[in-house]
């Protein structure tokens, strides 16, 4: 079964030893030696990408930050 396209989702793997997670909207990724560290480091990023969109008027862009927006409420 597909995921439908206005979803989130989020892939963790472990790859020696290391933990990763990366999404299906921008291919951001978080890492770290614990699923924790990993999870906090791939919010991060998440929320860096928010910042570097922010003024970005491409409609794809915006739909992908409205996903991202709602996942971080």
């Amino acid at each position: 079964m597909k995921p439908k396209k206005n979803k989130l989702v989020i892939k963790i793997e472990v790859s020696n030893g290391t933990f990763i997670a990366s999404d299906n909207l921008f291919y951001d990724y978080g890492i770290g030696d614990s699923l924790k560290e990993c999870w906090n480091d791939y919010v991060q990023s998440i929320k860096e990408r928010l910042e570097i969109t922010k003024g970005n008027k491409n409609k794809f862009i915006l739909y992908k930050r409205k996903i991202l927006s709602k996942f971080l409420k």
